[in-house]
């Protein structure tokens, strides 16, 4: 979106039924925060450990919210 549009988000929500750490890829260079649903839809396995590991590796704080199946993170 910033390279397209020159628009750089506040707020990114990933909902991807399974395929949440391919889409987070493309958006980890973000600045901003970042709420990924991670319930189980990859063959019944959640995509939490995949995605929470991609987040902090780029610097991410992340925090999971069990209730929700909700992973947060902000930069």
């Amino acid at each position: 979106m910033v390279d397209e549009w020159g628009y750089n988000p506040d707020l990114v929500k990933v909902e991807a039924e399974g395929a949440e750490p391919e889409v987070l890829a493309g958006t980890v260079d973000l600045d901003c925060e970042i709420v990924v649903d991670v319930s189980d839809e990859r063959v019944g396995e959640s995509t939490r450990t995949m995605c929470e590991g991609l987040l902090n590796s780029h610097g991410y704080a992340t925090e999971f919210c069990a209730a929700e199946s909700v992973l947060y993170a902000e930069p």
